[in-house]
């Protein structure tokens, strides 16, 4: 499991074991984990972020983007439950 974007290969090494089988269904499990934690807490920043500054600013389209933000957070949320019925 080597590659990819530089964050994304920091969490591999981090999380998994060296010796990580990505075939193995536990490790693609805690992948699938991770990815959906990090996608929540990431994307719950954005939101309040974005969301703090359009409303500062008063642009309408830039709290509409913070909205967007949210919605993939509970896409990120649907990803977790999914991965823990796999």
């Amino acid at each position: 499991m080597t590659g990819g974007v530089p964050v994304t290969a920091f969490l591999i090494r981090l999380l998994l074991p060296p010796s990580a089988d990505p075939g193995d269904p536990q490790v693609r499990q805690r992948c699938g984990s991770v990815s959906g934690g990090v996608g929540i807490a990431l994307n719950a920043l954005l939101f309040l972020g974005k969301l703090l500054s359009g409303l500062a600013t008063g642009s309408i389209a830039v709290v509409a983007d913070a909205f967007n933000n949210l919605s993939d957070a509970a896409s990120s949320v649907i990803t977790l439950v999914a991965v823990s019925y796999t």
